[in-house]
């Protein structure tokens, strides 16, 4: 039987009524009761806007035995008629789920519970931020509410990483117990004697999240600048002082586009009624009445400087209404954005919705709404409506994008804005639930004051510095952390590009900006739990608070050192102390960069792009622009550049095709400036650009100007040239960059001759040192034999890799005191592939290159400082120019302090 939209009722032999409605390719509305008035009911979701009416959806029905299979060709359920239970299948006949039977609860209180089938590994996610829970669910008791608890975005949407979700049809308080009381079950409980949900499918994480993009619909896309810094001023601001917050980013060369400020820029802050228009201090915010718009006030300053205005409204300012009524009319909505209208046209373009107290991770400090107390019912939906209203007003006057963040969000909030919390004790995992759930634009404020709080909080999907109550101005940070805090917002501000075309991502399939590991690597085990690290869109790894990371399969990069690594496995990263935690590049990235500038507007108008490639292996990418700020991008006003790149070993190639579509302010012209990262393969042979060779430039500035030259940057190997888009935007640009012998991952046999070579010259030329190097962990017994010259050297080739370790090792004890004692130094040096003598390096001594080279500066250092060296002159002798970072890697290797070792206990 064929069949449209429409539900399929099962009644079962103990008169439970089970309805089945197919509502989209991949998913099925599912409602049982013991009423078949209840039955009928309207989804709760679909009446307060959290999940789309869906239209006609063709499906199949056929009975077999005593079950009902109904089939969308994508997904089927089936029912059993006599039992009530359900089973979930893919497209392809492969059975995902299984619910059993729902029970009325045995005891005093009415309500059911029903319980679905885990399997022995299977790993769930999702249900939203709530505090003190793990990423990866399984074994947890998760309560979906808001009122004593602590969660910002409490989300009734559960995934399996088998294929299966569903999202709980209800705005009530209700409960997950996922393995927590019967191992191999998840329990879904409701306090109401009904029960509904959405079943869904997919064929990963990332599929399972487009289909509730697909039902709840998809998340906003927020205006470009929002992409950026926001600050936030003190309460007691003013808007002199507000102007003069605004100006300290220009001096110290920060980059900010959005400042905001706390609910005590209006008149009267706590006594504002629900239906009374807001009015601006007439102290602190003074705006002459017979002129109350225009450049003269302090919103035209702060525009002309390039800044956006943010303000602070209180919830129970805008509530209104009855709890649980909701009124979707357009004279409610008209009634409530009319309140802030005029505020718009002053010129303010966002809008943070905020508790009257913190909002914390703490039971004490929860969003509080009393007026759901009594009905026991969880506030959860309040933001979502009064958000709708205020975005889809603001849409409605402007005919742009609002920035509206909410300090709580439930399912559908995607939809109108973003998420904020004021602190977490856990925030990259606050953020990356948040994303698993559906909602992709979170943020936490930044920890102003550590390195670790900065780093991570500029790889969020937004972010924001809070002062409310206190003084966190970067300006006001000592010079160390301000430099640090300075690297950070011009990075952000220069990967926007790469930002902002995830974001676009996020809007057309769910899928976040700040992706936990199993969305991005989801065949990799190790990979399921990791709470401490995430991937920054399709290219950047990023650790949080922490200097452990995991690197999945394949090659990487760390952006701060430019050293090499190979997944998969855990590694220990050096922080440098001009950053605050780890930033890896996977090979084959294409990252589109900014220059330097000063807030959004100046890059959406700038016609140089940088593009940095990582070789390694190939690539795509597919840069996203549009006007930043109008919903334009909906109806085909945008720009889309595809970038290919494929590494064939000794022949590296990149194509530019030409920009397709066009946009409002589109920049005329596009020039790129083209950086590899060679994978310390050295400077190519030659370097082709649509097949006609261009010169090596030698010497002179770094920065490539010159049309027909490319430089190669022997410090970092980075070969960089440019080009420009081809004038009637028709033509693709290639680049192919032949690689020298030695560097070509296919000629092995010419590269050890080669090596030979050299190791017979330098034969000649060096005295034999025999070097045994002790410390805590000691270089493998093989390895030892070998430098001692005590090993097997029975044939020619493995006498000549000795020769090559040997130097190598001669070099290193050598120049321990030189900094920039590394691999590539040495392979320069004895005229090698760093590569090759990387891999060599590390098969005869059993450790890599950086990490003999730290064990033989450690060893060094100790010998030094018990023979009476001071601190400064041992960090000077091992090649530490900062005597700070000595110390912290002594500690380290050690477990104690250089000065603890100098001055032992009696």
């Amino acid at each position: 039987m064929h069949g449209t939209l429409s539900s399929i009722t099962v009644t079962t032999d103990a008169g439970l009524h089970i309805a089945v409605t197919p509502v989209t390719a991949h998913a099925f509305h599912i409602h049982s009761s013991w009423s078949s008035d209840l039955i009928q009911a309207h989804s709760p979701l679909i009446r307060i806007g959290a999940v789309s009416a869906t239209s006609s959806v063709q499906y199949d029905m056929r009975e077999r035995d005593e079950w009902l299979h109904i089939s969308t060709g994508d997904a089927e359920v089936a029912i059993h008629r006599n039992s009530g239970e359900l089973l979930l299948r893919s497209g392809t006949g492969e059975r995902l789920a299984r619910q059993f039977p729902p029970r009325l609860h045995e005891c005093e209180e009415s309500g059911y519970h029903t319980e679905f089938e885990l399997s022995g590994h299977e790993q769930i996610y999702g249900l939203g931020d709530a505090p003190n829970i793990p990423l990866m669910k399984r074994g947890c008791k998760v309560p979906i509410r808001m009122r004593g608890h602590s969660a910002h975005a409490p989300v009734p949407l559960l995934l399996s990483a088998s294929g299966w979700g569903m999202l709980a049809d209800t705005i009530e308080e209700h409960e997950f117990d996922i393995g927590r009381s019967r191992p191999n079950r998840i329990r879904y409980n409701r306090k109401c004697e009904e029960l509904a949900y959405y079943w869904i499918t997919g064929n990963s994480l990332t599929g399972l999240l487009k289909t509730y993009k697909d039902l709840a619909g998809p998340p906003a896309l927020l205006p470009l600048w929002a992409y950026g810094l926001s600050f936030n001023c003190n309460l007691q601001t003013t808007a002199r002082d507000m102007i003069e917050d605004a100006l300290k980013f220009g001096r110290e060369d920060i980059p900010c586009d959005l400042i905001g400020l706390e609910p005590t820029w209006m008149e009267q802050p706590e006594g504002q009624g629900a239906d009374e228009p807001f009015r601006w201090h007439p102290d602190r915010f003074y705006i002459p009445q017979w002129m109350p718009e225009g450049e003269h006030t302090f919103m035209g300053a702060l525009n002309r400087i390039g800044f956006k205005l943010n303000l602070g409204l209180y919830l129970s300012q805008l509530e209104g209404g009855e709890p649980g009524v909701y009124d979707n009319s357009d004279t409610e909505q008209g009634q409530l954005y009319s309140r802030i209208a005029p505020l718009v046209n002053q010129g303010v373009q966002g809008f943070h919705l905020c508790s009257k107290k913190p909002y914390m991770d703490s039971a004490q400090s929860h969003l509080p709404l009393p007026q759901h107390e009594a009905a026991g019912e969880a506030g959860l939906t309040d933001t979502l409506r009064i958000g709708k209203e205020l975005a889809e007003g603001y849409a409605a006057h402007t005919g742009k994008r609002p920035m509206l963040s909410v300090p709580a969000g439930y399912a559908g909030i995607q939809k109108y804005g973003a998420v904020s919390s004021g602190g977490t004790a856990s925030p990259q995992l606050a953020v990356m639930n948040a994303g698993l759930s559906g909602i992709p634009h979170m943020s936490v404020d930044m920890h102003l004051h550590t390195s670790e709080g900065i780093h991570y909080a500029f790889f969020q999907p937004w972010v924001r510095v809070n002062s409310w109550a206190y003084w966190r101005h970067p300006a006001l940070l000592e010079k160390k952390l301000l430099a640090i805090f300075r690297t950070y917002a011009k990075l952000r501000y220069r990967l926007l590009p790469y930002i902002y075309t995830a974001a676009h991502e996020a809007a057309r399939s769910g899928l976040p900006i700040l992706r936990a590991m199993p969305l991005m690597f989801p065949d990799d085990p190790e990979c399921a739990t990791l709470h401490n690290q995430f991937m920054f869109g399709d290219s950047l790894l990023v650790g949080a608070f922490t200097e452990r990371v995991y690197l999945p399969e394949g090659t990487w990069f760390d952006y701060w050192t430019g050293q090499q690594y190979d997944g998969p496995g855990f590694i220990e990263v050096t922080i440098p102390d001009t950053a605050g935690g780890p930033l890896l590049v996977r090979a084959g990235a294409i990252i589109p960069m900014w220059p330097d500038v000063r807030h959004t507007l100046e890059g959406a108008r700038t016609e140089e792009l940088e593009l940095h490639v990582y070789s390694g292996c190939d690539g795509e990418f597919m840069v996203i622009e549009d006007d930043g700020e109008s919903y334009g991008y909906l109806h085909g006003q945008a720009a889309t550049t595809v970038i290919s790149f494929r590494d064939e070993g000794d022949r590296l190639t990149l194509q530019l095709e030409p920009r397709q579509g066009s946009y409002p302010s589109m920049p005329s012209g596009r020039s790129w400036r083209v950086c590899f990262h060679m994978n310390r393969r050295g400077a190519p042979a030659t370097v082709r650009v649509d097949g006609k060779a261009r010169r090596k430039r030698c010497g002179g500035k770094a920065k490539v100007k010159a049309e027909d030259a490319w430089h190669f940057h022997r410090g970092n190997g980075m070969v960089e040239l440019g080009v420009k888009e081809s004038a009637d935007r028709t033509e693709a640009r290639t680049i192919a960059l032949h690689m020298k012998d030695y560097g070509s991952s296919n000629s092995l046999k010419k590269q050890e001759e080669n090596a030979g070579k050299t190791e017979a010259k330098a034969d000649r030329n060096r005295s034999t040192i025999s070097i045994e190097l002790h410390n805590r962990e000691n270089v493998r017994d093989e390895g030892i034999r070998r430098e001692n010259g005590t090993g097997d050297e029975s044939s020619p080739s493995s006498r000549g890799e000795n020769r090559i370790v040997s130097q190598t090792l001669e070099l290193i004890h050598m120049h321990l005191n030189k900094e920039e004692l590394t691999l590539q130094h040495v392979a320069d040096r004895l005229h090698i592939n760093s590569s090759y003598l990387s891999r060599r390096f590390k098969q005869e001594t059993g450790r890599s290159f950086s990490d003999y080279v730290q064990a033989a500066r450690m060893e060094r250092a100790h010998q030094l400082l018990l023979e009476g060296s001071t601190v400064s002159m041992a960090a000077q002798d091992c090649g530490f120019k900062d005597a700070s970072y000595f110390i912290r890697v002594f500690r380290k290797h050690w477990g104690v302090t250089p000065g603890e070792l100098r001055r032992p206990e009696a």
